[in-house]
């Protein structure tokens, strides 16, 4: 199980680092630019000595109007409108919220006698939590309806919002993410030869949670060999972390999800000889 390290430094009491950046690029005959604002807290220190832990939390905001730096949820690579790049301007990979902790702890063995202390001692703990808020996606129009030329294999026409609401009861689920009702749709297809009105990125997928836990314990054989056995459990709690919703406006799936972005529980059992 891996331990993700911050390289902001080694400070072992909690703080802020505000942290800004901007960049650019050309593409398609035009210079792109990204932005990234973001304000990371890092608490990192020893519990015990036999226990230590590290948390980061990531509060941060990410724009860009550059195609190649778009939220990875399946976006189309390039402008809507090359003559209207100012509409490029959205999220990118945004992610707005992250917070990430680990904990090693070595259990301490009980030694009421020899078979308790041969039974419990060594073993170790680890365990890696990690929950963040949802990639931003474009909701957009299946095929070039705008006959705009657009590249094969790409979608970047978008859809027209009507001004009903986006969010309300029963949506946030696999079957409705956000608004798909027919009779009253957030949004429809732009009329034929018109490019769509909604922002870039402009609404967030699910978000994710897992928590990794393992235990293990090296037996020592002789001087220079060693056994370890390990138990491993990924997605402890099986916990269902929703993939990208249709964002198709002009498909019967439209709004659903239909896939997971993480596995249900996985549990590893594993040993190694060591000499």
């Amino acid at each position: 199980m891996s331990h993700r390290r911050n390289a902001s430094g080694d400070a072992k009491n909690f703080g802020f680092v505000e942290r800004s950046g901007i960049g650019s690029f050309g593409k398609g005959g035009h210079a792109d630019t990204t932005r990234l604002h973001g304000r990371p807290a890092v608490s990192r220190e020893p519990i015990a000595p036999v226990a230590r832990r590290q948390g980061v939390a990531t509060w941060s905001k990410n724009l860009s109007d550059a195609p190649d730096f778009r939220s990875p949820m399946f976006e189309s690579s390039i402008p809507q409108n090359n003559n209207d790049l100012a509409a490029e301007k959205g999220p990118s990979c945004d992610v707005r919220h992250r917070f990430a902790l680990s904990a090693v702890y070595s259990i301490p063995g009980i030694s009421h006698s020899a078979w308790t202390s041969a039974v419990t001692r060594d073993w170790q703990f680890s365990t890696v939590y990690q929950v963040q808020t949802g990639f931003p996606f474009t909701v957009s129009v299946f095929g070039d309806t705008a006959n705009s030329g657009t590249v094969l294999g790409e979608n970047p026409i978008r859809a027209n919002t009507t001004g009903a609401p986006i969010f309300g009861p029963g949506t946030h689920t696999a079957s409705s993410w956000f608004n798909n009702d027919p009779s009253n749709p957030s949004f429809v297809t732009p009329p034929a030869f018109t490019f769509g009105n909604v922002g870039r990125n402009s609404i967030y997928g699910p978000g994710m949670q897992t928590l990794d836990l393992a235990m293990a314990r090296d037996f020592r054989i002789t001087e220079r060999a060693k056994f370890q056995f390990r138990g491993e459990f990924f997605n402890a709690l099986n916990h269902t972390n929703l993939g990208t919703p249709d964002r198709f406006v002009n498909t019967p799936q439209f709004g659903t999800i239909t896939q997971s972005t993480t596995p249900g529980r996985e549990v590893q059992l594993s040993a190694r000889l060591s000499f």
